[in-house]
């Protein structure tokens, strides 16, 4: 019998971010007209960052700002689980809605205190306030960022890096 893994946390709380994000998926089953009227229906925006994730060979993931072509977060393979897993889920209904990978994700701050991951790609929608506070101060945190002085040679070549989920070479939306 093998002892116990130190991984066990780490997988439960992939597997209850991928339930979550099931059952929103299959409970808005028309994701268009559901997430229209759910943005619709959301506090107006006080700031927004359109955003991509990167996964560097060693584990570590870039988050850079597609409008300034700057990283504004590199996360050590070790850090913030929780991202690393909503992201890849994401990136899995990306695949599912047969678009591609690596493509901007909204961040959005609202006026009534909510923060909402948008991705425009697939029309969906979520709500990182019902994550718990400290998965929302993680994904605050990148809203807050300050962006690197310099051109960031790395964050230039997104289109060409390792997407989350492999793709030909992903179109940068201007």
């Amino acid at each position: 019998m093998n002892p116990p893994s130190r991984r066990q946390p780490f997988q439960w709380l992939v597997l209850l971010v991928v339930l979550a994000l099931g059952v929103s998926i299959w409970s808005s089953k028309d994701s268009e007209s559901t997430y229209a009227g759910m943005l619709e229906d959301a506090a107006p925006a006080l700031q927004e960052r359109h955003v991509v994730f990167i996964d560097e060979a060693d584990g570590t993931l870039l988050v850079v700002d597609v409008d300034t072509d700057r990283t504004i977060r590199r996360v050590p393979s070790e850090e913030e689980a929780f991202m690393r897993a909503l992201v890849r889920a994401v990136e899995r209904d990306r695949y599912a809605h047969s678009v591609e990978a690596g493509l901007p994700i909204t961040i959005s701050a609202r006026e009534d205190g909510d923060l909402l991951l948008i991705d425009e790609t697939t029309g969906l929608l979520y709500h990182l306030r019902a994550f718990g506070p400290t998965n929302l101060a993680a994904f605050a945190r990148l809203l807050e960022e300050a962006e690197s002085t310099d051109r960031d040679p790395v964050a230039s070549s997104w289109p060409n890096s390792v997407a989350l989920v492999p793709s030909a070479s992903p179109a940068r939306p201007r």
